[in-house]
């Protein structure tokens, strides 16, 4: 997958498809930088704070007022604001510590909005980017704190200290933070990628699937069905055996019509229960991929997703059939606490990550829209596997808690007297 502008990497210009989420968030922090000045103000004149330097306040947070306003403007254009973060909150910066300064420093009730500030990196930045906001705001606090004239004596200076350490540590926690924001941001593009990538797959492989049914039908099922109408022509012209060759091309061209119509509609469940339905399309992938079956059936799991269980266990022994190589296939249905758990192993070739996107983007997108299927029943989709290492899909399907009537049955498809054993493939 090819890397895409994220506004957590680059921390100040988000690409087109961030820009929402960064427009939302700006104007969220200028709305909260507006509403945070008349607590300030109301704190400052409830709160007895050191007389020492305070005669300029007032100038300071007029002049902080004029700029939280030209800021919520700015954040509400409609294309969204055009102001770099870093020179926000540079200002931020600049006028939490003059207002915290000219109200007592570190023993001013203002101080503790130097907490925010990191808070707000957060929201907006790279966590390096947010590291470096939280080192410079621990620092002016504590030069804030140390040098303002009310900061004297051992102990004073000992609590702006204790304090400067924790605003440091909301920075450190903020660093976390845009961490675990910038990873999520980028797992939802990467997810809204994969779905746009598979539906345009998807549409690729129905038109595939559209030419190559016609094909069939052209090439196949209608020339018979064409071959039979001339044989009827000859027997009318008295070709006594043209009736055979007639019967036969009708037979012919009937078995690929029943084979289209299998392709085409699962109707297995509409004839077979559960395990049985199991039990034929393992054996038959089994025989196109050469490979040894068993099935392990639970029967507290039949009835509760039967129609999906059978599409997914028909795409990944399908898929185990075309591309494993494998020896020895293994489909397994359990009915857990909460779930009804569907799993297909074998110990074929396996794959890397990287070679199953190369799959994906060549097209195979028979894992991709199995886990869709998984996740669209608010299931959960498990794959494991390494190259000469086998491979493991595990799809846990919600289902209600387990009936504690019925003892479980195992089915081994391999080992039943009455069938054909099935040979090796996935």
């Amino acid at each position: 997958m090819s890397p895409r502008p994220d506004a957590t990497s680059s921390g100040l210009e988000p690409g087109d498809s961030e820009r929402p989420d960064h427009t939302r968030a700006a104007r969220a922090l200028a709305f909260l930088r507006v509403l945070l000045l008349p607590i300030v103000f109301v704190g400052d004149r409830l709160v007895s704070h050191p007389t020492v330097g305070t005669h300029h306040f007032d100038m300071v947070f007029d002049a902080a007022c004029a700029y939280a306003s030209v800021v919520l403007v700015e954040a509400w254009r409609p294309r969204g604001p055009r102001l770099p973060v870093g020179v926000l909150l540079a200002c931020d910066l600049l006028f939490v510590g003059a207002l915290t300064y000219q109200s007592g420093g570190a023993f001013s009730q203002l101080g503790a909005a130097f907490l925010a500030l990191p808070l707000g990196a957060a929201l907006m930045l790279a966590p390096n980017r947010t590291a470096v906001v939280s080192l410079a705001t621990g620092i002016v606090y504590l030069l804030v704190g140390i040098t303002h004239p009310a900061t004297h004596g051992t102990n004073r200076l000992n609590v702006t200290l204790a304090q400067g350490l924790y605003v440091l540590w909301v920075g450190g926690a903020a660093v976390v933070l845009a961490s675990l924001l910038g990873r999520r941001r980028r797992r939802i593009l990467d997810l809204a990628d994969a779905r746009g990538r598979l539906v345009a797959q998807a549409v690729e492989a129905e038109e595939r699937a559209r030419r190559r049914l016609s094909d069939d039908l052209h090439d196949h099922a209608i020339q018979n069905v064409l071959t039979a109408r001339q044989d009827v022509a000859d027997a009318r012209d008295g070709d006594a055996s043209a009736l055979d060759r007639a019967e036969q091309a009708l037979r012919l061209a009937l078995a690929q019509l029943r084979s289209a119509v299998r392709d085409l509609h699962p109707y297995l469940l509409d004839h077979l229960d559960l395990p049985s339905a199991l039990e034929t399309i393992a054996e038959q992938h089994a025989t196109h991929g050469g490979y040894q079956v068993d099935i392990d059936i639970d029967p507290a799991a039949v009835g509760v997703h039967d129609q999906l269980v059978v599409s997914l266990a028909r795409e990944l022994l399908a898929n185990a059939a075309k591309h494993a190589s494998a020896r020895h296939v293994s489909l397994a249905l359990h009915h857990g606490e909460h779930a009804v758990t569907l799993e297909v192993s074998d110990d074929g070739r396996g794959f890397s990550s990287d070679q199953r996107l190369t799959a994906l983007r060549a097209g195979h997108i028979g894992l991709a829209s199995t886990r869709e299927r998984v996740e669209a029943s608010h299931g959960s989709f498990e794959i494991h596997s390494k190259p000469g290492a086998g491979t493991r899909v595990r799809c846990a399907l919600p289902a209600p808690a387990k009936p504690t009537d019925r003892p479980p049955v195992t089915i081994a498809a391999a080992a039943n007297q009455h069938r054909q054993p099935a040979h090796p493939g996935l």
